[in-house]
């Protein structure tokens, strides 16, 4: 899983919107199937920051919602 966060970041870097969003989602699932609640929310996090630069602020809101229901 940490290497699934090092590859979102990765793609931050480089602005590379869909692939910020497929390894998102990629470590939400690994997270999910492990039950790794620290993971499950920073993948989250990650969808909401991604949302969030593309001026999708509600779908933003809607994941940093659910990270927070997390902890």
């Amino acid at each position: 899983m940490r290497l699934l966060e090092t590859k979102y970041r990765y793609f931050y870097n480089k602005n590379q919107i869909h692939s910020l969003m497929k390894a998102s989602g990629q470590l939400q699932k690994a997270s999910g199937s492990h039950g790794n609640k620290y993971y499950t929310t920073m993948a989250d996090i990650y969808f909401a920051h991604t949302y969030s630069v593309n001026k999708l602020y509600d779908t933003a809101i809607f994941h940093l919602d659910h990270a927070y229901d997390i902890l």
